[in-house]
């Protein structure tokens, strides 16, 4: 990078000031750098491992030990064909990009429009597209320096910011298993498909099987031609379950589409409006494209990783911190940080093929919360490869606790927005929609499991959730098997194909002062885990699943525990029945919802017996219509009420929805 004396004064005065108003030792790479490398801003590191290598080098020397090392990376592409591998030894560090340019951890190879050529006759002559004959074009990977052994099931093809899509068919909808499927490999090709292709080598059947909210995969292993079946490495695959045939070169018929033959090395793209544009990159580096393993106090800020077959961002440690960076086009999630204090904050993740971020941390013997903050993210276009359950936010862990999800935007998937299972976490002013648009029995916020306690949902505004293949009606807010324990008020709800509240009974639950527009129903809650339901062994004393996962947790019963969750402690440990008490573990004891407001919602609230008596529901009120609510500017999507707002002369105890405040800060 070519830096003007103008410049170069300018921020030698700046680098001055840093080191002495912050303590700070300022070290300086630049990819294009050459000749001598001493991290001077003269001399810039041309690489983020010569960097590291240079601090580590100076700590053992016993230097840069009482004092932050910032790390200014100027402009331009850093080469990461191996992960940038941080330990214990490279904490108490900043890399950040300088100001104004663009920073680059590329995880892959980068391609050019120039290194395409039109595909082979040869070749092209068997895709099934007149058009993609004459339009695709082909890459000889080994002719551009790329050893194709290292190539696997994970590379991908990506356009800037865009996930290619792998050659499909059928490319826009699902079809749908034959019927007479049985437990078996060998499936009918009724639509003889599979039989007009000159091979099925590699090609993979995806779906929804054996159940709908599953997302399953099996390889195409054989096709036989007398019988006109095909083998599948699963016998899953149930009549009427949605799939699709991907990784089909002779399906290569759209513009944005692509297949990689591995065995040859050739890459075929058929290019769409940013081919010529756009950077091109076919990933390659495994596992993560930064790791932070034992460390601590490292902070990455303001760049861009991507091109990696595994994760993003992946540490462990405590207080690791990714704020305003980027993070796009990774096969596996965005940032994964485990451990203590950390935080996700200001970063646009998308194009993933997982989880757009994963959390998890505390100490579950001693009850420290994680205290982990993800906030201020745009998340969007992930969980593109791996399917169900990649949430944009996901706090795995059911003994954790100590979370804060908050100000995120998060859109565009098939699955769930945010995810979580972990207790003591607030989930709040988060925007999120068009999300769960493939599978059945889905929540854009979906958590569930009763021993897991204290979670608090509050003013987050979903909207537009639907399934767009029409194979299930999923929710805004989903409590799934028994969740207890959790509170919801101020969120709005609008434009949702299932249920506002979808819960699958649960104790101690409290919904109030919320708002559902147009949902299938404002409530559904059920009584799986009674007497008689389809989920009681779970809750059946002293075997059941989720007693089992409460002894799990190594603080159960300890003074500490029993302090934090005083209301599970109510839960009966008996197995004698009786149906008359609210705190046997599968009734919905002191489950409570008041003071909602439903609009024009499809159905009416449905509390399921025997279990409805259990319940409080009362001051909640319907309105027949958006235009009886007093809405700021519907139209415009401004669900403010207004000070006039009838709501507030039915309901005087209504609260008012901070709706602005809603979503990214910025």
């Amino acid at each position: 990078m070519k830096i003007t004396e103008n410049a170069r004064a300018k921020q030698k005065k700046g680098a001055e000031f840093y080191g002495r108003f912050f303590m700070e030792k300022l070290i300086y790479a630049a990819p294009e750098s050459a000749g001598r490398e001493t991290g001077t801003i003269d001399h810039p590191f041309s690489s983020v491992t010569a960097v590291r290598d240079w601090i580590r080098a100076k700590r053992k020397k016993g230097k840069l030990t009482d004092r932050t090392v910032r790390v200014i990376l100027r402009g331009g592409v850093y080469p990461v064909t191996e992960a940038l591998e941080l330990t214990e030894e490279d904490s108490d560090v900043i890399w950040c990009a300088a100001e104004g340019e663009e920073v680059v951890l590329e995880g892959g190879h980068i391609l050019s429009a120039e290194q395409f050529v039109p595909i082979d006759p040869e070749t092209a002559k068997y895709l099934k597209s007149k058009a993609a004959r004459g339009a695709v074009l082909q890459c000889d990977l080994r002719a551009v320096g790329i050893d194709i052994e290292t190539l696997s099931e994970k590379t991908e093809f990506f356009e800037g910011a865009e996930r290619k899509t792998i050659a499909r068919y059928p490319s826009h909808d699902f079809l749908r298993g034959p019927a007479g499927l049985h437990e078996q490999k060998d499936i009918p090709d009724v639509t003889g498909i599979v039989g007009s292709w000159h091979s099925v080598q590699g090609v993979v059947l995806q779906g929804y099987f054996p159940i709908d909210y599953w997302r399953h995969e099996a390889k195409v292993l054989s096709y036989d031609r007398e019988k006109k079946t095909f083998e599948l490495s699963s016998d899953e695959l149930r009549t009427g379950s949605p799939f699709i045939f991907y990784n089909v070169f002779d399906e290569l018929s759209e513009p944005g589409e692509y297949y990689i033959d591995r065995e040859n090395g050739m890459l075929y793209v058929y290019p769409d409006e940013g081919f010529a544009t756009e950077r091109l990159v076919l990933s390659h580096t495994e596992g993560a494209v930064i790791r932070m393993t034992q460390a601590h106090d490292i902070t990455w800020r303001g760049i861009t990783v991507e091109g990696g077959r595994g994760k993003g961002i992946e540490g462990k440690g405590e207080r690791l911190c990714v704020d305003g960076c980027t993070v796009q086009n990774v096969f596996e999630c965005g940032v994964e940080l485990i451990g203590c204090g950390h935080r996700i904050v200001n970063c646009e993740i998308r194009s993933i093929g997982a989880s757009g971020t994963v959390v998890s941390g505390g100490d579950c013997r001693t009850l420290r919360p994680a205290e982990i903050v993800v906030d201020n993210n745009h998340i969007h276009h992930y969980s593109q490869r791996s399917g169900t359950y990649n949430a944009a936010v996901s706090c795995s862990n059911f003994i954790e606790a100590g979370f804060r999800i908050s100000h995120n935007c998060i859109h565009d998937s098939i699955h769930n927005g945010i995810m979580v299972a972990s207790g003591d976490t607030f989930v709040e002013y988060n925007e999120i929609y068009n999300v769960c648009t493939e599978a059945n029995d889905a929540g854009a916020i979906y958590f569930g499991r009763w021993e897991i306690q204290n979670l608090v949902f509050r003013y987050n505004y979903i909207h537009d959730i639907y399934n767009r293949y029409g194979f299930g009606n999923p929710h805004a807010i989903y409590n799934d098997d028994g969740g207890s324990g959790k509170v919801a008020y101020g969120n709005v709800m609008l434009h949702i194909a299932g249920d506002g509240f979808a819960f699958g009974g649960g104790n101690n639950n409290v919904m109030y002062n919320n708002i559902m527009i147009d949902c299938g129903r404002p409530l559904s809650y059920d009584s799986r885990q009674y007497y008689g339901g389809w989920e009681h062994d779970w809750t059946e004393f002293p075997g059941g699943l989720d007693w089992r996962f409460l002894y799990n947790n190594k603080s159960y019963l300890s003074h500490s525990w029993v302090v934090r969750y005083a209301r599970l402690g109510t839960m009966r440990c008996t197995g004698v029945e009786n149906r008359e008490s609210r705190f046997m573990a599968g009734a919905v004891g002191n489950a409570a919802y008041y003071g909602n407001v439903e609009v024009a919602c499809k159905w009416n609230r449905n509390i399921e017996d025997p279990t409805a008596k259990f319940i409080t529901c009362r001051d909640n009120h319907t309105y027949a219509s958006v235009a009886d609510v007093g809405f700021a500017d519907y139209a415009t999507g401004d669900l403010n009420l207004r000070p006039d707002s009838p709501v507030f002369a039915d309901m005087p105890f209504f609260v008012a929805v901070p709706f602005d405040e809603i979503g990214l800060r910025h």
